[in-house]
């Protein structure tokens, strides 16, 4: 299936990637800024509010309150509030709501928190993306409860495009790691001395990472397809689809872990031979448990399709 749209947003984010890695040194705050995005925006935005006199104080306040109250009125949207089932989805709001209350109020009151001494380190540290990791984590703590939910439940179709949607991310995901990892060789090829130490370090660590991150990439489009044809009806071409993700997968699977253990050993060897040759043992685990995990969904999916294939001939 085609997925231009889709493909066109992972390009201009390698492309994003790369350049934003290539320059951190002269942005050295927009990765925090990115992690923090939007929660940070917002905390700078009622900060410049509340500094414009009595008015834009009133109105910093009304929107402090407004904004972070949005996940508790999505908690009290629930069609049912005695059902137990969506109780700690609705809790995760709540606390979502007080944490931003909190986390707003001190990013732009850092002197009633910290001395005047450690004031400039604290507000430093604040700054980074450290001081809204919690909300995400809270965010992500209420879609994991979400999901638990929705896979007990009958509701299998919204299920299957909340993966979906999380198989979006984690490509776009998978392309920042391509790409923040295809920065730091090109970095070492524009460095002003061009050390062959260096470079063949940088080879042995960054190729197959880059490698996996690209197997990832593809594995992800292969499993959007796959939720596209289970999402269907009549579910035609589930089985050959989910055959060749399965075996797609292995392969990758298997290339991933000799490109790792080929790039660890020649790190030993060389290290014997180079003298300035700097390198650290690299196991990719996050990248083979995504392709390990879709191998083993695709497998399922391949055995259980042909065991309804047999029961229908049997009936």
């Amino acid at each position: 299936m085609k997925h231009t749209k889709y493909i066109t947003v992972l390009i201009l984010t390698a492309i994003l990637s790369v350049v934003l890695g290539i320059f951190s040194e002269k942005l050295p705050d927009i990765f925090p800024a990115v992690i923090a995005f939007p929660f940070g925006y917002i905390a700078k935005g009622l900060g410049a509010l509340s500094g414009l006199g009595n008015v834009g104080n009133g109105l910093a306040i009304a929107l402090w309150f407004s904004i972070s109250a949005i996940p508790a009125l999505i908690a009290l949207k629930y069609p049912n509030l005695k059902d137990r089932k969506t109780l700690p989805e609705r809790i995760t709001l709540f606390v979502l709501t007080a944490a931003m209350l909190f986390t707003f109020y001190v990013y732009n009151n850092i002197s009633l928190f910290s001395n005047a001494d450690a004031l400039d380190g604290f507000m430093h540290s604040f700054k980074d993306f450290v001081a809204f990791f919690p909300l995400w984590s809270l965010v992500l703590l209420y879609f994991t409860f979400l999901l638990v939910r929705l896979f007990r439940s009958n509701n299998k179709t919204l299920l299957w495009n909340c993966l979906k949607y999380m198989i979006y991310i984690l490509g776009v995901i998978f392309v920042i790691g391509a790409g923040l990892n295809l920065t730091e060789m090109i970095k070492v090829f524009m460095a002003e001395e061009v050390i062959a130490d260096t470079v063949v370090s940088s080879l042995l660590l960054t190729l197959p990472e880059i490698a996996a991150y690209v197997f990832n990439t593809l594995i992800a489009l292969s499993a959007i397809d796959l939720i596209n044809i289970i999402n269907t009806e009549t579910q035609e071409g589930l089985s050959k689809c989910s055959a060749k993700l399965c075996k797609f997968s292995g392969r990758a699977l298997i290339l991933i872990a000799i490109m790792t253990a080929l790039s660890n050993l020649l790190q030993l060897i060389l290290m014997r031979f180079l003298s300035n040759i700097s390198m650290t043992i690299n196991l990719p685990i996050e990248n083979i448990a995504f392709v390990l995990a879709v191998f083993v969904f695709s497998g399922i999916l391949v055995e259980n399709k042909q065991l309804r294939d047999d029961n229908n001939m049997f009936i």
